[in-house]
């Protein structure tokens, strides 16, 4: 909860350091602890796309992808890591990565209206691309 409320104050980058520590910190002694796998992948999943979250708000979409397929790794399931991982693959421009990651997620949660929407944007812009793409390159290889 520290990460939480240094971010909603509006001091972002310093959450990702309290996630971080957060991670690096219980890493070991959670190991060590006896609990179940299952908690374990759902209490560091839950670490990680808190961390892709604080990524994504900063910029980092880079990072936001690490987080996210760790999460992914954890939970292969989890259309949250999915959708961000979605959206920060978009920011990097690598659409075709965004699409597929977004279709996947749309297909887990076909009602949600926010992949649904990061989908369609996905696409056209892969679309404006693809379009870009052969302007620039098309008499090339005639």
């Amino acid at each position: 909860n520290d990460a939480a409320t240094v971010y909603r104050r509006g001091t972002s980058t310093d959450s990702t350091e309290t996630l971080s520590t957060t991670v690096a910190n219980l890493s070991i002694p959670y190991e060590k602890s006896g609990v179940s796998e299952p908690s374990k992948a759902k209490f560091f999943s839950s670490l990680h796309l808190n961390l892709a979250l604080v990524a994504l708000k900063l910029g980092g979409s880079r990072e936001c992808v690490t987080h996210c397929d760790k999460a992914i790794k954890l939970d292969p399931d989890n259309t949250k890591a999915l959708y961000r991982k979605g959206m920060a693959c978009q920011q990097l421009s690598l659409f075709g990565e965004a699409v597929g990651v977004l279709e996947r997620a749309a297909e887990m949660e076909p009602q949600d209206a926010a992949i649904k929407s990061a989908l369609k944007s996905a696409k056209a812009d892969q679309q404006r691309a693809r379009q870009q793409e052969k302007r620039m390159f098309g008499g090339m290889f005639a």
